[in-house]
């Protein structure tokens, strides 16, 4: 549930700039556009990987203090998945904000592509290469039922999709006047 509030906040990164045409300054100065969504991707994943690190270190504290019982001998590949999943959701975010005129079509954009996905993991054979795998099969890894490996189609699909939407980003805010 958490991962939408990231798209609702992060809807509008590229399109809020737009209309408020606050990058025409930095780009008539002479930055480069491609500049402007790798900066804006890379604070959006440090962003990610500093809450993803909280959680998971405070989880865990929480988890090896209380309770001592072994039942959970996987916690960091469990959360490998997670964070994966993360870099690409914030991608498709980026994306859908660059490509949209007003933040509302940034998450409806996002929101349409995970429809799509979750539509997409009701077929079994695509279970393996789907994103949305990374997010679900976590416990399954976490308790030892499930092997990493298992996961890594459908993380190469991810960060394969992630480049895409980057240089796709790039290519996008390429083509859009800024004036």
């Amino acid at each position: 549930m958490g991962i939408y509030i990231i798209a609702i906040l992060f809807g509008g990164t590229v399109s809020r700039e737009l209309a408020g045409k606050t990058l025409v300054n930095l780009v008539t100065k002479g930055l480069p556009r491609w500049a402007v969504i790798i900066a804006k991707y890379l604070c959006l994943l440090s962003q990610w990987l500093v809450v993803m690190a909280g959680a998971f270190f405070t989880t865990w504290g929480y988890t090896t203090f209380y309770f001592s019982d072994r039942q959970s001998p996987h916690p960091v590949a469990a959360c490998l998945p997670l964070l994966v999943f993360g870099a690409f959701f914030l991608a498709v975010v980026l994306f859908g904000s660059t490509w949209g005129r007003h933040t509302y079509e940034g998450l409806l954009f996002t929101c349409l592509v995970m429809a799509i996905l979750f539509l997409v993991k009701l077929l079994k054979r695509a279970h393996n290469f789907n994103p949305v795998s990374l997010i679900g099969d976590n416990v399954a890894i976490l308790q030892g039922n499930l092997s990493l490996t298992k996961l890594f189609p459908a993380m190469g699909v991810a960060l394969g999709l992630t480049l895409i939407l980057i240089v796709s980003s790039v290519v996008l805010l390429n083509k859009k006047a800024l004036v």
